[in-house]
């Protein structure tokens, strides 16, 4: 039975009925003992409860003792005068471990992005949402209501709501939840400076019975910490656990004594533990609270203690700067995380900053679990450690180092930069994102996701958003011949002794150095030119362990000369908050050294590498100022194909590109607006497009992109891509006949068709024998010189088409004023 770690020592071992009906007829209500919280910030009006914190930003609780948990009915009104939102809200907490809102337990949110009325689960500090209500109930202007939610015996949770003039309970959703136990009830507004008094509540209600234990204690932990001592951990109170005639070993030997603190048991025997062996420990007489019996026979294996390994142990959260507190005391601690499967005796370690180092004697810490090292009395849970001499944690920054037998385990470097800007000030820790000990740095931690400011002794609640689950991407290549050197640059670090290599084909490799990002591979001998070769890297894996093979194609680079690289495609005018870029198509069959060209904009020269990284034969690379938006927006787009450069404005009025090396031109376009197809009424978001490589830069050498491919193709043939008109014009229909029956067989027509080259813009008609227009396929739809349209035998009036012959008509207006027409037929046959 899974219990809030929280809650166990609230278990009780019979139903109380617990009633909480509460009309707020009297004035004077807050002078009695029923509510406590922030009183000061609520009124009682007409007999009303009035939220009253005038011209103020915040948030405002009251709070009752309620124990009811099962078979438990809550209800109450509430009037909001204004249309809810995420900043502006009411929260009612049925079911809370604490006086205040943060606790475990559940809640009903009244407002939010989606105006509704949900459910939500809070534990350990993580907030789920367990019924997800009707988006926008409560999008009013004002909004009155009545809420009631019901819990069975079976954990069944219930969620109703009636708003302004309805006459019956509308069902938000139901849930399952799992025990819990009920401490308070609470009422919390969370709310503007403009909202700060328009939010009311009356006629609470809360009726039914506390949590009833018919489960019996389980086992938490067990430890055997030496020879002689096994630590016990039970999952609620119990009794006689401490009387050690209620302890034996499968072997007949009793326990000889056993002690308690912070409710960890330890059964001390005076005669040793086998070592190496399996064993059983035998339990008697040992109850919780509501008298359900252990009945548990523990299995164990004592070994020996063992030297703690370096990435056993992380240093997993710190708490610098805990004031103001958020919602933990105004304590500093240094959390520790456990990655083995064992438990580990951390007597031997120590905790240090470069002024101060304290003993961790007497420190354990469970197998995958948690330990807090903290220098008061603030925290005192059983994975709480009070270390005298704890290191002060600067709140600007501080070196920690984590030792065992003299030998480093962990290390961290902090800075008070690593925060969140927004919670920079205080009271927030700082928590480790990922899991392995392998990844260090800013990159790797973050400001604490917990609402109370930290998690501390329990898992790092990290949105799954900032958890690392991409492999590495080669960023770019390229071969130093000075060297003989191949060189892979990586869009992040990787471990030498996780990446093996295999080049082909005819070279061999003498060895492979792996320096964070940069992987370098020597070989025996030289490459040959105009020779493609392939390196297959394996094991590429980075700090999180996410793995990939990366397969580099690679060459000697050689000089481009003019005509062998040439600007092919141009987005000067991109839709808002899209990057501008250029591509570049190189037309030979050398692998083109980039070290050493510069692309000319108007009065501006870029470099478009400093290092001599290649262009392979017939490849695409786009430059641009923004390679991580390109990637992002095109996800077919590979990072190594963006020159991540800083390229000028582009202007859309025109301008001249000039590639070269040297003094030598490599190639220019002037481009130009009139270079679009002069029917496009907005060019935004429209790249111009190089229609044949071979030919030069100009004006009827260049198109818009085809409205087919989405405007532009960056990284992909270009639409209007040819090297000659192939043919003359024609049209096509297949198949011959279409039975449109949505059978799956012969349902479309594809009409194809080819024009000549440029932009058109086309029509396609269907008409029957009598020369009534029967279907309109496409209307004006901007086109490359090559295409397909599909009819699926639908006449415009939404009928299906009879059975018979029908004539295919395709009229094209060209970018030079050619207009085309194209006819064939096809037959509609109706089975």
């Amino acid at each position: 039975m899974k219990y809030l770690p929280t809650l166990i020592a609230l278990l009780y071992s019979l139903p109380v009925c617990s009633q909480i009906s509460e009309s707020f007829d009297n004035t004077d209500l807050f002078n009695n003992s029923k509510w406590s919280g922030e009183t000061n910030k609520f009124i009682i009006e007409n007999g009303v409860l009035r939220l009253y914190d005038s011209l103020k930003t915040g948030s405002a609780f009251i709070s009752a003792t309620s124990k009811a948990v099962e078979e438990a009915t809550w209800e109450w009104d509430f009037t909001l005068t204004f249309n809810p939102s995420s900043s502006n809200f009411l929260d009612v907490w049925l079911v809370s471990d604490s006086p205040a809102p943060g606790g475990n337990g559940l809640f009903v949110r009244m407002g939010s992005s989606a105006d509704d009325i949900s459910l939500y689960r809070s534990e350990g500090g993580v907030i789920e949402k367990i019924i997800d209500g009707t988006d926008d109930r409560l999008d009013h202007s004002s909004v009155s209501g009545k809420i009631r939610v019901m819990s069975e015996r079976n954990g069944q949770f219930i969620l109703q709501s009636m708003i302004n003039q309805e006459a019956q309970f509308h069902q938000e959703g139901s849930t399952f939840v799992n025990s819990m136990i009920a401490s308070y009830f609470i009422i919390h507004c969370n709310y503007t400076s403009t909202r700060s008094t328009r939010i009311y509540l009356d006629n609470v209600s809360v009726s039914g019975n506390s949590f009833r234990d018919t489960e019996p204690p389980t086992l938490l932990s067990t430890v055997v910490s030496d020879a002689h001592h096994i630590l016990l951990r039970y999952s609620e109170p119990v009794f006689n656990a401490h009387q050690a005639g209620n302890y034996s070993l499968s072997s007949g030997q009793m326990a000889t004594s056993v002690t308690e603190h912070d409710g960890l048991f330890n059964v001390f025997f005076i005669t040793s533990l086998p070592a190496g062996k399996s064993a059983a420990l035998h339990f008697e007489n040992i109850t919780d609270t509501a008298g359900n019996l252990l009945d548990t026979l523990l299995r164990f294996r004592y070994l020996p203690p063992l030297e703690i390994q370096s990435g056993e142990l992380v240093i997993n959260e710190i708490m610098p700067d805990p004031n103001p507190a958020v919602g933990l005391p105004e304590s500093e601690y240094i959390e520790l995380r456990n990655l083995t499967a064992y438990p580990l005796d951390l007597s031997s370690c120590e905790i240090s900053d470069p002024s101060t180092s304290a003993s961790l004697a007497g420190t354990w810490i469970d197998s995958m679990g948690y330990v807090l090292l903290h220098p008061g009395d603030d925290y005192s849970a059983s994975n709480h450690f009070k270390v005298e001499n704890c290191p002060s944690l600067n709140n600007s920054g501080d070196q920690l180092k984590l030792t065992c037998t003299g030998v480093t385990i962990d290390s961290l470097a902090y800075e008070s930069n690593w925060h969140d800007p927004a919670k920079s000030g205080g009271g927030w820790s700082l928590e480790k994102i990922s899991s392995s000990p392998k990844c260090s740095g800013p990159g790797d931690w973050t400001s604490s996701y917990s609402l109370s400011g930290g998690s501390p002794g329990l898992a790092n609640p990290i949105p799954d958003s900032l958890r690392d689950v991409d492999p590495p991407e080669m960023l770019y290549s390229y071969y130093d011949d000075s060297l003989n050197h191949l060189n892979v640059t990586l869009s992040e670090p990787i471990y030498e002794n996780e990446a093996s290599h295999v080049t082909h084909p005819q070279v061999s490799s003498k060895f492979m150095l792996v320096e964070g990002e940069e992987v370098i591979i020597a070989f025996n001998e030289s490459p040959n030119l105009k020779t493609s070769y392939e390196t297959r890297i394996e094991g590429v894996t980075d700090c999180s362990d996410n793995s990939k093979i990366l397969v580099v194609e690679w060459g000697v680079p050689e000089h481009a000369k003019p005509g062998d690289l040439v600007i092919n495609e141009i987005m000067y005018e991109p839709n808002p908050g899209e990057p501008e870029w250029i591509e570049l198509y190189n037309r030979s069959d050398k692998f083109l050294s980039l070290e050493k060209l510069f692309i000319k904009f108007g009065i501006d020269t870029i470099s478009l590498s400093t290092l001599p990284r290649t262009i392979m034969p017939g490849e695409l690379l786009l430059s641009s100022s923004d390679r991580n938006s390109l990637v992002k927006m095109l996800p077919y787009l590979e990072p190594r194909r963006v020159l991540n450069i800083q390229l000028p404005t582009l202007k859309n009025t025109g301008d001249n590109l000039v590639i070269h090396y040297g003094t030598g031109m490599i190639d220019s376009v002037n481009y130009l607006p009139e270079f679009h197809f002069e029917l496009l009424q907005d060019t935004r978001g429209v790249s111009l497009e190089r229609i044949d490589p071979d030919q030069g830069s100009f004006p009827h050498n260049w198109a818009s992109a085809s409205s087919r491919v989405g405007f532009s193709t960056p990284g992909l043939m270009n639409s209007h891509y040819t090297t000659e008109f192939r043919g003359l014009e024609k049209i096509s229909v297949e198949p011959r006949a279409i039975t449109p029956n949505n059978d799956g067989e012969g349902d479309l027509a594809i009409i194809s068709y080819r024009l000549g080259p440029g932009s058109w813009v086309i029509t396609c008609y269907v008409f029957d024998l009598s020369g009534n227009l029967v279907a309109l396929p496409a209307d004006h739809i901007f086109s490359a010189s090559e295409g397909t349209i599909t009819w699926d035998g639908i006449r415009n009036n939404g009928r299906k088409a009879e059975m018979g012959i029908y004539l295919v008509l395709l009229r094209a207006l060209g970018d030079n004023g050619k207009l085309i027409e194209l006819r064939d037929t096809l037959v509609v046959w109706v089975l």
